[in-house]
Order: C-alpha cells, then sequence, then structure tokens
C-alpha cells in the first residue's frame, strides 16, 4: 500500500532528522515491516512525526550488518516487542572499510528468541520475499572496494553474502528494495526476476554508486532503459552524482528517495 523513508541522508521537511543511514518503512494489506533502522535512534522519532506507530510493526529486515543500517536497533527495541528480526547469520561478522570498524556495534543484544537467520528466501508475506544470495550477472556492478571482513585472525574481501532484499509483488511486476546494493542493484534486480518470474516495474533504497565512473553509471541506467523500470527511487550510498546522472538519463522516472518520502503501491 505504501513505503515510508523514516531514515536517509536528506531531509527537506521542517522537524525530520538525517543521518548517513537508512531506514523504510513497508506497509501492505498483510504485514508492516521495517527495513534497516539508520546509524542513531533518529529514525523512531522521524517515525513519530510522519505517524507511523513503530510498536505494530511485524518484522525488522536487516539489509547487511553495518552500522548505518543498524545503529537504531536498541531503540526499535525499546518501542517493540513483538517483530520478528530477519537477518543472514554473517551480518554479525566484524566488518571494516580500511582500518575503520564499521559492523554491528558489539554492544546491541539481540533477543535470540525473536532473531530468525536466513540463508535462503523467504516469503514473510504472500506478495513479500525476503532475498538473500544475489547472484552476480554483472560484476561491474559490485561494490566490495575497501571492505574487508575480519575473523580468526585473517582478513578477507567482503562479499557481501549477508546482504538481503526484499522482491514486493505490486501491480503486474514486482518492487525491489535494496539497502545498500552492494552486490550491485542490477544484480538484486536479475535475482527479484528470477525468483518471482515478473519484471521489476520499481526499484528504491542504496545503489552504492557514489565514486562510480560515468561509464558505470550509465551502462546502469541503460540497464534500467532495457528492463523498462517505471519508478527509480534513489537513497542514501547512491551518491548525488549518480541521482543527477540517472535523472538527466531517465527523465522523471527517477527521483531522490528522501528522508520523509511516501510512495502509494497497488498491489
Amino acid at each position: 500500500m505504501r513505503t515510508i523513508t523514516l531514515m536517509e541522508n536528506v531531509c527537506y521537511q521542517a522537524g525530520l532528522k538525517a543521518e548517513h543511514g537508512f531506514s523504510l518503512y513497508i506497509e501492505s494489506q498483510e504485514t508492516k515491516i521495517l527495513f534497516d533502522t539508520g546509524q542513531s535512534s533518529a529514525f523512531a522519532d522521524n517515525a513519530r512525526l510522519l505517524g507511523v506507530d513503530l510498536s505494530q510493526i511485524d518484522h525488522l529486515v536487516i539489509s547487511h550488518g553495518h552500522y548505518d543500517h543498524t545503529g537504531g536497533i536498541v531503540r526499535f527495541l525499546q518501542e517493540n516487542s513483538r517483530a520478528t528480526i530477519w537477518m543472514h547469520p554473517l551480518a554479525l561478522e566484524d566488518k571494516f572499510n580500511g582500518s575503520r570498524y564499521i559492523g554491528i556495534d558489539k554492544s546491541i543484544q539481540l533477543p535470540a528468541q525473536r532473531v530468525q537467520f536466513i540463508e535462503q528466501s523467504r516469503k514473510i508475506a504472500e506478495n513479500i520475499t525476503l532475498l538473500p544470495q544475489i547472484e552476480i550477472a554483472f560484476p561491474e556492478d559490485c561494490h566490495f572496494q575497501g571492505m574487508t571482513v575480519h575473523h580468526s585472525g585473517s582478513i578477507s574481501e567482503d562479499i557481501f553474502a549477508d546482504e538481503i532484499s526484499i522482491a514486493w509483488q505490486t501491480g503486474n511486476g514486482v518492487t525491489v528494495i535494496s539497502g545498500c546494493a552492494h552486490r550491485g542493484i542490477s544484480n538484486t534486480m536479475e535475482t527479484a526476476k528470477k525468483f518471482t518470474g515478473l519484471p521489476v516495474t520499481r526499484v528504491l533504497g542504496g545503489f552504492h554508486l557514489k565514486g562510480s565512473s560515468f561509464a558505470m553509471i550509465q551502462k546502469l541506467a541503460d540497464y534500467f532503459r532495457k528492463e523498462r523500470v517505471e519508478q527509480i527511487g534513489v537513497s542514501h550510498c547512491s551518491g548525488v552524482e549518480a541521482y543527477h546522472i540517472l535523472r538527466q538519463e531517465l527523465q522523471e522516472r527517477v527521483f531522490y528517495n528522501h528522508t520523509g518520502y511516501e510512495i502509494q503501491i497497488d498491489e
């Protein structure tokens, strides 16, 4: 029925807060979902101003184990005693960007009885599926540079096997929702198409294009055009430069999905 962006890097509405992070509220006819929690409790303050009751959320989905998507978990648990928490077990690994720790805050105590670890696609509502295991058809659209995982004294490149996106069957197609799309938004869309057998008509979230070359962004624009995506909501780690290029290429199909932005969706 609708989505509301509770946290994103940019806001324009008085009273709302912005930070480097992402959190999206999803409301369908069957269920209410919170997708990520930003990097602090600010998403919850925004939710109150935007009329979203966090206590009524049925599912919290963690897109991947980075601080800017998980930092508000403690505040969420204070406001919600019922939601199932969905995440990949690898989201709990020690994640770094260079020498900086960017993983989930080690002080966060997750309630074990509410956490569901998933490694395979899982429906949480009739038309809503969680998609881990994003297959890589276009390696040039992966965004792993500088990201590592530390475990047992060894360091390896983070290939974001923990990444989870959402495929929401809406109308005659699929709405794809991503947190950062480290494994590539085009690869996420291909996985959603393969799983549902439907075209992707809308895509929302972070595409991790900040710092990408013009050629890479142009190639993604060509992909969106070929796939006939009707709405492209750019957020968070996509970067304003990539937004401007995509907007120039695809015109009104592209919009900036900032804090407070609401989309009405026909199911």
